[in-house]
């Protein structure tokens, strides 16, 4: 590469903090940091210009691309939404830096440069540059998929995906939203998801955990709220479990606990 680029950031910051959740090494979660410093230039942290549009743009670059023209005052945004979703990974386990105050900022100015309701054609799209000084959008509209993956975050409305280690049983949990409250002993483990709504009809969303070594475990999903010592409405629900690929997918629907318990035999 000829230049320093954002995106090389955002994908080190995520690489460091995956290796850091696979291997517990606190190295790596020293180096992710590292990288989430290297990325903070190339966000504008105050306004550039007198537009609405500027606070939290990021350039793509410190220079020009094959040699020509320059990148400065002209946003590309998808690039600096790649780093902020990273920042958002990051903040899980460095709560105490700025990540999460900058990634929102991010998504918040890439909401602010999607084409408006007056360009029918391309309402919602990112456009591919912003020019910050007239606050024209340029380029052709892209599609808006990184910046709508931490829209939830920005409102403080939970995850689209989460993903957490069990550190005793070497496993993982993914979800297709929050993950909380994870408690994990010699027993089991039991957490809580966010869930997609309880609304009637609407379909099961699936918590995959990877990893899981053993016997098939018992596995209990009750409506959040109930609390862990209602045992009438809990109910025993998996979807699938192969030991082979130490893979068990449980179904959910809406906002719910859930306890897998090991069985030794």
């Amino acid at each position: 590469m000829h230049t320093p680029d954002i995106l090389a950031s955002g994908y080190l910051v995520k690489a460091y903090v995956l290796g850091h959740v696979l291997s517990g090494r606190e190295d790596y979660l020293e180096q992710a940091c590292y990288w989430a410093w290297t990325g903070v230039p190339f966000v504008y942290l105050i306004n550039p210009a007198e537009g609405r549009i500027g606070p939290y743009a990021t350039i793509p670059v410190f220079g020009a691309t094959n040699w020509e023209g320059s990148w400065f005052g002209r946003p590309v945004q998808w690039c600096g939404l790649v780093y902020a979703s990273a920042l958002h990974l990051l903040h899980q386990y460095e709560p105490e830096g700025p990540w999460l105050q900058i990634a929102k900022g991010i998504t918040a100015s890439g909401l602010q440069m999607a084409w408006p309701l007056d360009d029918p054609e391309r309402l919602g799209l990112l456009p591919d540059f912003v020019l910050l000084k007239s606050q024209n959008r340029d380029g052709p509209a892209i599609n808006p998929g990184t910046m709508q993956a931490h829209v939830p975050e920005l409102f403080d409305a939970g995850k689209i995906y989460d993903l957490r280690r069990l550190p005793i049983y070497d496993c993982f949990i993914h979800a297709p939203c929050a993950i909380r409250d994870v408690v994990e002993d010699n027993d089991g483990v039991a957490f809580t998801v966010d869930g997609w709504g309880a609304a009637p009809g609407s379909g099961p969303y699936s918590i995959l955990v990877s990893g899981w070594k053993g016997p098939t475990p018992d596995v209990l999903v009750w409506p959040l709220g109930q609390g862990l010592d209602i045992e009438p409405n809990r109910s025993p629900v998996y979807r699938a479990f192969t030991a082979g690929a130490e893979l068990l997918i449980i179904d959910g629907a809406g906002p719910a606990g859930i306890q897998i318990t090991k069985r030794t035999q």
